[in-house]
This record gives C-alpha cells, sequence and structure tokens, in this order.
C-alpha cells in the first residue's frame, strides 16, 4: 500500500450536506454545508488569470503559463470546473425546487451569458476602433476580424443577436450558452439513470464528429464556430457527472498515478517551444499529434490530457501539506475570482485585449511586459473584491426585503415575501 492510498479521503462539501443532497464533489473540507467547493474555486480562477495571460496579444509571459507544457490548456479546465459548479448549483435546485423551477434557473443563466457576450462584444468592438486611432500600425477591427461588423453592420446585429455571427474571440460564451441550455435535459436523464446521463453527451460528441456537425460563424462565409459546443459539451458533462455522483473520482493508485504523470512529463516535453522548436524530433512527433488534438472539436488526446491532470491534481490535493495550500493568500484571491466566473471572464477577455494595445504602445522589452501583466492581475483582483463585496450586499438586501412585515391595522394588508 502507498503512502497515497494510506491518506483518507477529505470530506466533500456534499458528504457535508448529505441530508439534502446527493450531489458529490472532488475531495475539499469546508467547515459548514456548502455548495461551494474551494479547490474547483481556486482552480477556475487560476484559468482565468492563465486565460488573461495567453490572450493578451504577443504577451511574452504566454509562454510561462501551464497550457504551453501540455496539450489540453485553461479551456477545458474552465469548462471542466463549470460543469462541476452546474452540478452543484442547478442539482440541488432540482432536489428541492423540482424540474420547472430548475428550469428556469438555467434559462436566467442563459440569458446571463447572453448580455455578457453581447456586452463584451459592443465594449471591444468599440475599443478596436478607438485603438486604431493610436500610432501603432496596428488595425485592430481586422485583427479581431470585425470588419464585417462595420461594413455590413445590419447583417452583422441581426447575426450577433441570432449567434450566427460570432467571431473568433467571442465565441467561448455562445459555446458555453449552448451547453448550459442542454443542462435541464441531462438533469432529467440523470433522475431516472446516471449511467444515461453520462452516455447521452458521449454519444453527442461522437455523432458530432461522425457527420461533422457544425455551427455557422459569419454570414459571409461558410466559417463554422471555433469551439463546436456540441463536441466541447463532453467536458463540461465529464465535470458535471463528477459533481452530480453520476461519476466517481478514481482512488490514487501508484500505478496509475506514475502513468499519468509520465505522460504528462512527454506532452509538456513535445508541447513547450523552447523543446520541440530546436528538436525535429520532438517537432515530427508534435504534427503527428496534432490532428489528434484539435482544440475546436476538442479532440480525444485533449480530453485524456486533461482527464490525466486532473487526476494527479485530485491525488496531490489528498496530500495534507499540499492540501493547505488552497487556504494561503494566493489561494483565496483565485477563489474570489473563481466564484464570480462568468464576470471575472468579461473582464478578463477585455482586459487582456487593452493589455495587448498597451504593449503594442510601450514596447514588449520586460519592464513593460511586467507592470501590464502585474498591473492586469492587480485589477482582477480587485474586481473579483468588489464584485464578492457586491453579492454580499445584494444578498443581505435580499434576506431583509425576504422577511414577513408586521401587520398593519388595514384588513387588505398582506406580509411581504421574497
Amino acid at each position: 500500500m502507498s503512502a497515497l492510498d494510506r491518506i483518507p479521503p477529505v470530506p466533500s462539501a456534499a458528504a457535508l450536506d448529505a441530508p439534502t443532497s446527493s450531489i458529490s464533489c472532488p475531495p475539499v473540507s469546508v467547515s459548514r454545508p456548502t455548495s461551494r467547493n474551494l479547490a474547483l474555486d481556486v482552480f477556475r480562477g487560476l484559468a482565468l488569470v492563465t486565460i488573461f495571460i495567453n490572450h493578451m496579444p504577443f504577451n511574452p509571459w504566454y509562454w510561462a503559463t501551464p497550457s504551453r507544457f501540455g496539450l489540453s490548456d485553461a479551456t477545458e479546465v474552465f469548462v471542466f470546473i463549470s460543469g462541476c459548479v452546474a452540478a452543484l448549483a442547478y442539482g440541488r435546485r432540482w432536489l428541492r425546487d423540482g424540474w420547472k423551477r430548475s428550469t428556469g434557473r438555467v434559462a436566467t443563466r442563459i440569458a446571463q451569458i447572453y448580455a455578457a457576450h453581447l456586452l463584451m462584444f459592443a465594449v471591444l468592438l468599440t475599443l478596436c476602433v478607438a485603438g486604431n486611432r493610436l500610432a501603432t500600425g496596428h488595425d485592430y477591427v481586422q485583427d479581431l476580424n470585425l470588419t464585417y461588423a462595420l461594413t455590413h453592420m445590419r447583417e452583422a446585429a441581426l447575426g450577433l443577436m441570432t449567434l450566427t455571427y460570432v467571431p473568433n474571440y467571442f465565441d467561448i460564451l455562445p459555446m458555453y450558452l449552448v451547453i448550459v441550455a442542454m443542462v435541464p435535459v441531462i438533469l432529467a436523464i440523470g433522475r431516472y439513470s446516471a449511467r444515461l446521463a453520462v452516455l447521452v453527451p458521449l454519444a453527442l460528441y461522437a455523432l458530432a464528429h461522425l457527420y461533422r456537425w457544425e455551427l455557422p460563424a459569419e454570414p459571409s462565409s461558410d466559417r463554422s464556430w471555433y469551439f463546436n459546443p456540441l463536441c466541447w459539451q463532453l467536458i463540461f458533462f465529464t465535470g458535471f457527472a463528477f459533481g452530480a455522483g453520476y461519476l466517481r473520482v478514481p482512488r490514487p493508485r501508484v500505478w496509475l498515478l506514475a502513468l499519468c504523470s509520465f505522460t504528462l512529463a512527454a506532452s509538456a516535453l513535445i508541447e513547450y517551444g523552447a523543446t520541440y522548436f530546436g528538436n525535429p524530433h520532438l517537432n515530427s512527433w508534435r504534427n503527428a499529434l496534432a490532428p489528434y488534438a484539435d482544440k475546436s472539436h476538442l479532440d480525444l488526446l485533449r480530453i485524456i490530457h486533461f482527464l490525466m491532470l486532473a487526476y494527479v491534481v485530485s491525488c496531490a490535493l489528498r496530500l495534507p501539506r499540499l492540501h493547505k495550500l488552497l487556504h494561503s493568500w494566493p489561494a483565496r484571491q483565485l477563489a474570489r475570482m473563481g466564484r464570480n466566473g462568468l464576470s471575472m471572464f468579461v473582464l478578463v477577455m477585455i482586459g487582456s485585449y487593452v493589455g495587448g494595445m498597451a504593449l503594442d504602445v510601450w514596447g514588449r522589452s520586460p519592464l513593460p511586459v511586467a507592470l501590464i501583466n502585474l498591473a492586469g492581475l492587480s485589477l482582477m483582483m480587485m474586481s473579483a473584491a468588489a464584485l464578492e463585496r457586491y453579492d454580499r450586499w445584494a444578498h443581505q438586501a435580499n434576506s431583509q426585503t425576504s422577511r414577513p412585515q408586521p401587520a398593519t391595522a388595514e384588513p387588505s394588508a398582506v406580509p411581504l415575501t421574497a
């Protein structure tokens, strides 16, 4: 028996809430029953930081992010964790409120994602038009493929509203919207068969690959969405299955941990630019694997790499010393970002592109690169803190208005309820 096998599992939030819910999640201890999972929030926050750095055009820090050391990247992390969080959120509402009210909650979330997508498009289009006035030599409108939106405004507006015009930089939220719309169906299926709730997303993924199902991304061409939601739903509902208890996290096994670690190390060697650029053998291996690691359609190598990474991390978090890191100051800042995933994502995507404009103006030498990246990360932390304070204030206000009001002398007076 290995040292890892002797470490008892840390109780999850679901386990502590067992009387009212069958939802389970990766092992993370909490002090009281809660639908939040600290590890999920921390890693979603880390994914947001990685997305910020990676989406800043020609950012030298790009090569230092975890996503440069493997076949999968921060997108898989963000989508998988979003699936886990959706199971914790909507699964409990399903048990408490039933299918109709839970579906209403999902519809509200879809409306929020849709509004966030339109807002992000409007802000970035405005910034690109303003950015073209800078003497940097860059056409920011063309860089984001937004020329169509300015030359065919009516068609672009209709396409934007109907999600048939989706420029590449803006396709993550539409993908997420389509996937979230599937949640009530998977919940209904899982109510009667957990196995079927796992198999349906897998079958949809296989059919999308087999018949090459795509969604149109531009009225003037045959370009399709960069992130195909019919494929990416598999990683979301894999996370959903773990969060809902349809699947269980495998126990730590030395042989499996060694296999995953070796595969991840080999993947890092092949994928990291500093190693494969100057090595023809590694470069040829990378080119040979590329057709099986397509990001747009979430090919199997990306899924396998991510699941191996998730397994290694889940095993590592069983070690008490590493588990304590989840309560460190940096982890608390990441968790705060992760708890406000949608709002922070919009801010990150906008801030990342603004950071790229700043690099175009001030250059990409080490000092301005460090200052701009650190300024962006500081703004992310401050934004997350502000969002959390607002959520706390809104929750307190709702709690006060939901309390029954004292009766008055008027016969028609009734208590106010939320």
